[in-house]
Parts: structure tokens; C-alpha cells; sequence
């Protein structure tokens, strides 16, 4: 039942990617834009509780549980949708963004539970205007 969820949490997320490359076709930059900026717009949220497939992660220490296959395979896919989108971009080092790009969110997920939300949009996209 958990990997069901989270599958589900994954597949949602992937919508979003597939709707960031209908509004900009042909576009790397602008796709990963949309992408911190809707991840922006959702860490701001008063009830906002992280990455679902992180927290689950955390929280499933098994190895052999089967909803560690599904975080580990979302996870893995996440990053390499980063490092293609990068590398179309003709972005430096685009292994090291793609985990820059990662880490980042995932830090921004965890000071909003620790501390009052600031709005993440502003700064997000400035790697990308230099």
C-alpha cells in the first residue's frame, strides 16, 4: 500500500515534467525553470511537509521494503531528467547541477519545517540568466 502511494506520488510529479515540456518546448532552461519555480511555489505552502518520497525514505529503513524500490527508482530518474535537461542546456557540469539542483530543494524543504517559509522564486533561476 505505501509503494502504491508513493508510485503514485511519482507519477504526479512526472505530469508536472511532462507539462513543463508542453509549455516549453525545446526549451532545457526554461523546463528547469518551471520546475524550481513550481518547487518554490510549493515549499512556500503554509503546510508543506518536504519531498513525500524523501520523508518516506527516511522513515522505511528496510532495504528490501518494496516502496524503497520506488523512491530509489524516482529518485535515480529525477537525476537523470536533471543531468539531460542540463546537458541540452549546454549548462557546466550538469552531474554536479543536477545534485546542486537536488540538494538544494531538499534543504529548502527542510529550513520551511524548521523556521518561518521565505519565498525560494526569486534566486531560483539566477544560475541560469549568468
Amino acid at each position: 500500500m505505501v509503494a502504491e502511494y508513493l508510485r503514485q506520488s511519482a507519477n504526479a510529479a512526472d505530469r508536472c515534467w511532462e507539462r513543463f515540456a508542453e509549455a516549453h518546448p525545446g526549451d532545457p532552461v526554461a523546463q528547469l525553470c518551471a520546475w524550481l519555480e513550481e518547487m518554490a511555489r510549493h515549499l512556500a505552502e503554509p503546510d508543506e511537509r518536504g519531498c513525500t518520497l524523501a520523508n518516506a525514505a527516511i522513515e522505511l529503513p528496510e532495504k528490501d521494503h518494496p516502496a524503497r524500490r520506488v523512491i530509489e527508482e524516482y529518485k535515480r530518474a529525477q537525476r537523470t531528467r536533471l543531468v539531460r535537461l542540463s546537458e541540452e542546456a549546454g549548462l557546466g557540469e550538469p552531474e554536479m547541477l543536477a545534485d546542486e539542483l537536488h540538494l538544494l530543494l531538499e534543504e529548502r524543504a527542510s529550513l520551511h519545517r524548521a523556521s518561518a517559509p521565505k519565498d525560494l522564486q526569486p534566486a531560483s533561476c539566477t544560475w541560469a540568466r549568468r
